[in-house]
């Protein structure tokens, strides 16, 4: 991994940590004659650091599949904090109002607030008229 892009890097030690992080809770879990747990939280800071956009695009609902290959019907959480539109584009085909939210983190006044957005689909980030030109 030496001569390796950030971004390859960054998806590298995402998709080691989660598979790490579930083989542990399964090993765990055997110790205490317990079932694993089906439900799973993703707290990811910047997810799109160092990624490709089009990486940006799939990162998301990537890790989600990953999960799903793991764990046999998991009720999976993500929550992340991003700067990017395109992670949020990647969200569009997975949102599910019934269970899912968007928040606003904004500093105003010297107080942070948080505000809950609702969620507008916008359509394929990258069909903008002339981009794919």
């Amino acid at each position: 991994m030496i001569h390796t892009s950030s971004g390859i890097r960054r998806i590298l030690a995402l998709a080691y940590f989660l598979i790490w992080a579930w083989q542990e809770h399964k090993m765990a879990a055997k110790l205490l004659d317990e079932e694993p747990t089906q439900q799973v939280i993703f707290l990811i800071d910047e997810v799109e650091s160092h990624l490709h956009p089009s990486w940006q695009r799939s990162v998301v609902p990537s890790l989600l599949k990953v999960m799903e290959e793991l764990a046999t019907g998991p009720d999976v959480q993500v929550v992340t904090a991003t700067h990017s539109p395109l992670i949020m584009a990647s969200a569009e085909p997975l949102f599910d109002a019934r269970k899912d939210v968007w928040f606003d983190l904004d500093f105003r006044d010297q107080q942070v607030e948080l505000t809950q957005r609702e969620f507008i689909r916008q359509g394929e980030a990258f069909d903008i008229p002339g981009f794919n030109k």
